[in-house]
């Protein structure tokens, strides 16, 4: 809290990168974190059904991610 309000009071001003998202129900979400960071974990998730194939598991696993 204390290193946030000094930044606050220093007005010290980066640019940061902004990603629109439109999704399927029609909703505009805005993000400051890379979309690309989400799918990673999707699939490292997603692909724990994929364990018997090794280290596979994750192209298999980021195939059906996009595929799907």
């Amino acid at each position: 809290m204390l290193h946030a309000t000094f930044l606050l009071a220093k007005h010290a001003v980066s640019p940061m990168d902004l990603v629109a998202v439109d999704t399927c129900a029609g909703r505009r979400l805005y993000s400051f974190l890379s979309v690309a960071w989400g799918i990673i974990a999707d699939v490292d998730v997603e692909s724990e059904r994929f364990r018997s194939l090794g280290n596979g598991r994750f192209t298999v696993g980021a195939v059906v991610r996009i595929v799907g």
